[in-house]
Formats: structure tokens, C-alpha cells, sequence
């Protein structure tokens, strides 16, 4: 789905790595993600209110100018997810909704309001089937970069307990389960981040005497994962190449202030996922 719904785990941990191969910047992120609750909000159980915790760090290795940009090499991101689940008159449809609070910013001097950002989903899914689900509404992704309305489609499909298939975005992939241990997925993805920084940055290179204020950071990217699951706990990891590669400094409109030199590259990505059935 667009905006991907949280591991149905108690507690998910991730690490995702790409190298610079001759660019300005090199990426690695740490992530922890914590189930708080999932709970029905009616006695016929076909409402379920969700809510999850998750934490992000990224550690930015800069190739150029890097007195100028040193107070950005460490961001963070604190977000809260608020999601719904509902079961509507006609068993075929469902609707699920979320709103994901969160702060994302370097932090060098502190808390601001720039630094809170707010993501917003709606959809309905329609299953005509068991095994086929198609999903269609809007969403503001703003942490990632769409700071208006987009919509949303998506569709997926299980073959034969063996296959599933979904086609959306920002992710599309094909999975095959050998058993009930061991899965294989091709996937395709677009990853994104935006988010404040505390200091404004100013510097004659700079487009149109713009200050720095903000960053903006996007990778497509196509690969395979490897998943392992062994009673409570999912292994995984995945490898994958860069297709596109977009990283720039904007202003408070949102407008490129300078723009890094950015190559295609190897990623790598691992996690772990745990549930103690609470």
C-alpha cells in the first residue's frame, strides 16, 4: 500500500546502508519501531484503532564541502502512527485511515515548530476475494516530499499460497514463499526523507542567495530480499541497486538551494522483527 502499514510485530529494528561511489554524500539509517496498540473499538471487532512508535536515525557521510555542512550530518526522526481499520456494511470493502505526527530535524539547537511534520492517508480496499485486494484513496506524504494531495491506487494478489503480488507505490514487489519459513521478494521501491534543519545555512554557491533550511532526499531503487521467519522472530535482508538518485537543500518554500552531485549505487538493508504476543 502507499503508505505501507507497520510490521505486525512488538518491536521491528532495520538498518539501510548506500554507499557514495563518487558522490557527495553517503547514507546509513537505524530504525526501531514499537507496537504501543491494536486495539477493537466496538464489540463486533471490525474497527481496530492501531498505534505505533518509531524512531530513526541517519548518519550522513558528506565528500564535499564538509565544514559547510557539518552540523548536518546526524538527523532524526520521532513519529507516532495513529491508524484505523474498519470493516464497512458490506464485508467487501474496508477502510483504513492514519495520521503520523512526527519531528524530523538535526536538532543542533533544539526543538522548533519547523521541525514537525504530518502525514495524512485515507483509503478504501476493495476485496472481491480473499486472495485479491484493490486499494484507492488519497494521501499527504509531506516527510517524504509531497506536500500536496496525491492518490492512490494500489492492487494485490495471492496465487496458490506461493505467490502474492502487489502493484502501488511507493512500493511494487512479487514475493514467493518456499515455506513457511522462507520468502523471496523482487521489489522496486522509492525511498524518501524530508526534513528540517535547525540552523539555517548560508553560502555564495548557493541558488538565488537562498538559505538552506531544509533537505529533501529521494532513492529509487530495485533489488531482492531474503525472509526467515523462525517462530516469534522474522529475519531479513536485502541488496538492491540505485536507479535514481535526487538529494538537494531547499528553502522554507520549498525551493533547491544547492543540489548534490548524486551517483547510482549498491544498497544494502537488514532487520529483525520480534513478537511476545502482548
Amino acid at each position: 500500500m502507499f503508505a505501507q502499514s507497520p510490521d505486525n510485530y512488538d518491536i521491528s529494528l532495520e538498518k539501510y546502508r548506500v554507499g557514495d561511489n563518487n558522490s557527495a554524500t553517503a547514507f546509513q539509517t537505524h530504525s526501531i519501531q514499537v507496537k504501543v496498540l491494536s486495539q477493537p473499538l466496538n464489540q463486533g471487532g471490525n474497527g481496530i484503532l492501531r498505534i505505533h512508535a518509531e524512531y530513526d536515525y541517519t548518519k550522513m557521510n558528506f565528500n564535499e564541502n564538509k565544514e559547510l555542512f557539518n552540523d548536518m550530518e546526524h538527523f532524526h526522526s520521532a513519529k507516532l502512527m495513529f491508524g484505523y481499520i474498519k470493516q464497512l456494511t458490506n464485508p467487501k470493502w474496508s477502510f483504513m485511515g492514519a495520521v503520523i505526527p512526527q519531528l524530523n530535524s538535526n536538532f543542533t539547537n533544539g526543538i522548533s515548530g519547523d521541525d514537525f511534520y504530518c502525514d495524512v492517508l485515507a483509503v478504501l480496499n476493495y476485496s472481491r476475494q480473499k486472495n485479491t485486494r484493490f486499494s484507492m484513496g488519497l494521501a499527504y506524504i509531506n516527510s517524504r516530499g509531497f506536500p500536496v494531495p496525491i492518490p492512490v491506487l494500489n492492487y494485490w494478489k495471492a496465487y496458490n499460497n506461493k505467490w502474492e503480488m502487489n502493484l502501488g507505490f511507493p512500493r511494487v514487489n512479487l514475493i514467493h514463499h518456499f515455506n513457511n519459513k522462507n520468502s523471496l521478494i523482487a521489489f522496486s521501491e522509492i525511498k524518501g526523507y524530508n526534513s528540517n534543519i535547525s540552523e539555517d545555512i548560508n553560502d555564495p554557491a548557493f541558488k538565488a542567495n537562498r538559505k538552506a533550511q531544509r533537505i529533501s532526499y529521494r532513492d529509487i531503487l530495485a533489488g531482492l530480499e531474503w525472509q526467515y521467519k523462525l517462530k516469534k522472530y522474522r529475519f531479513k535482508i536485502n541488496a538492491g541497486y540505485t536507479i535514481n538518485r535526487e538529494f538537494k537543500l531547499q528553502d522554507k518554500d520549498n525551493d533547491t538551494a544547492y543540489k548534490f552531485d548524486m551517483n547510482n549505487n549498491f544498497n544494502i538493508g537488514i532487520g529483525i522483527g520480534i513478537d511476545f504476543d502482548l
